[in-house]
């Protein structure tokens, strides 16, 4: 059976910018007559980071779990791989489908093969899959802990600024309407105009992805989690995307190593790399990953 002892930390730094407006959805307090019909997510505190600057009450933020929920939920869609202790190379929502015809696991559940490196990153919920693998005696297929966290996305000091100057104090959002079209008259249909709260285009957020590293092998499903991240590029965050919002784009990437020496002694973290999504081709991905093995290498 595998023993796993965290060997370190890879942390993922990040801007994200909207190219389009943003829509997460945040719990509607108040029923005003000509208020919003579907408010964003806010801040219900101010937080302050030290004396220098804070995010103020009412501020929109990027919940962690969002952004994890898009990634994995693209991955699984995209991603073939070994599944199982079968080994057949599919699709997480393949594999998730097989199960469900003979009503072993609910249609459109997040993948708990328990083997693949989306189970690896985020977790296998379903304790049934574990209990199968210690059963049939197949404890070395066992995925360990979840690898990848997600952190809460705050908007940049920038954007915060750019926004009371456009929009004026303590106003964050824009209100888009819309209206439903009759497909037949091409008119609009009563009670079809509404409305939607949005962070307009153009505002940052900075926030951090951290990957434990328990194993040598792990340092493989970095380069997983970077293609999660272009594949929400290439896709939308949140609500309506259909319908144009919620595009977005990683201006700013710091990848550093928190290695043991950071932990025991207070070592500085190691950088891996400063860029953009976009200069992570192949070849930039190598060489973080071949820098990364390097300096966890007397660790393994």
């Amino acid at each position: 059976m595998k023993t796993y002892t965290l060997q370190g930390v890879v942390s993922i730094k990040y801007r994200l910018r909207l190219k389009t407006g943003l829509h997460i959805g945040g719990a509607k307090e108040n029923f005003e007559i000509g208020g919003v019909d579907n408010p964003v997510i806010k801040l219900p505190l101010e937080i302050k980071f030290g004396d220098d600057w804070s995010i103020p009450k009412d501020a929109p933020y990027i919940p962690g779990s969002s952004l994890k929920g898009k990634i994995r939920s693209l991955m699984e869609w995209f991603i073939r791989e070994p599944k199982g202790v079968n080994g057949t190379v599919q699709t997480s929502v393949e594999f998730m489908t097989e199960k469900a015809k003979d009503n072993t696991r609910k249609l459109g559940a997040p993948c708990d093969c328990g083997t693949c490196s989306v189970c690896k990153l985020f977790g296998v919920s379903d304790v049934r899959t574990l209990r199968e693998f210690l059963e049939k005696d197949k404890k070395e297929y066992l995925p360990g802990p979840p690898r990848a966290e997600f952190s809460d996305a705050y908007p940049t000091p920038e954007s915060l600024e750019m926004l009371k100057e456009t929009l004026g104090e303590g106003i964050f959002t824009e209100v888009k309407y819309e209206n439903r079209i009759n497909r037949i008259t091409g008119a609009v249909e009563q009670g079809g105009l509404r409305n939607q709260e949005r962070v307009p285009a153009g505002v940052e957020f900075e926030g951090e992805i951290t990957l434990d590293l328990y194993s040598k092998e792990d340092t493989e499903l970095l380069k997983k989690l970077l293609t999660g991240l272009r594949l929400l590029e290439n896709s939308y965050l949140g609500g309506s995307g259909s319908r144009g919002y919620g595009k977005v784009e990683f201006s700013k990437i710091t990848i550093t190593l928190r290695g043991r020496d950071y932990f025991e002694k207070g070592s500085p973290e190691e950088e891996l790399f400063k860029g953009t999504l976009s200069e992570l081709d192949e070849n930039r991905t190598s060489e973080v990953l071949e820098k990364l093995e390097n300096l966890l290498e007397e660790q393994w």
